[in-house]
C-alpha cells in the first residue's frame, strides 16, 4: 500500500501534464457498496453552515439537483475490465449500452 501522499506524487506529474487542474485522490473501498451489481456514486449539492463559537450547524440538502452515476459494466473483484471499477460519466458516456435516464 501506499501513502495518500505518494500516490499524490506519482499521479500529479501526469494529471498536470495532460492538463487537468481539478482531480481527486481517494482510498479504494473493498468491498464496494453496490446497485444492481455495479458501482454507483451520488453527486448532490449540500450546503453546510456552522458556528464555531456555539457549536451548531444546519445543512440543506438541494432536492432536484442530484445524480446517481453507475458503472457501465458489472462488478467482480476478479474483473480486469476497468469500467466496472470506474463510475465517472465521462468516461462511461462512450461504453455500449450508455442510458443517460
Amino acid at each position: 500500500c501506499r501513502t495518500a501522499d505518494e500516490v499524490v506524487e506519482a499521479v500529479r506529474p501526469v494529471a498536470m501534464g495532460a492538463g487537468v487542474v481539478e482531480w481527486v485522490v481517494q482510498r479504494y473501498v473493498s468491498p464496494p457498496v453496490l446497485l444492481l451489481g455495479r458501482k454507483f456514486h451520488v453527486r448532490a449539492h449540500l450546503l453546510v453552515s456552522g458556528c464555531p463559537l456555539c457549536g451548531t450547524s444546519r445543512a440543506w440538502l438541494h432536492r432536484e439537483h442530484h445524480v446517481l452515476l453507475l458503472a457501465s459494466v458489472g462488478y467482480s473483484s476478479m474483473c480486469t475490465d476497468r469500467m466496472a471499477h470506474i463510475t465517472n460519466h465521462c468516461l462511461q458516456a462512450d461504453q455500449v449500452g450508455y442510458d443517460e435516464d
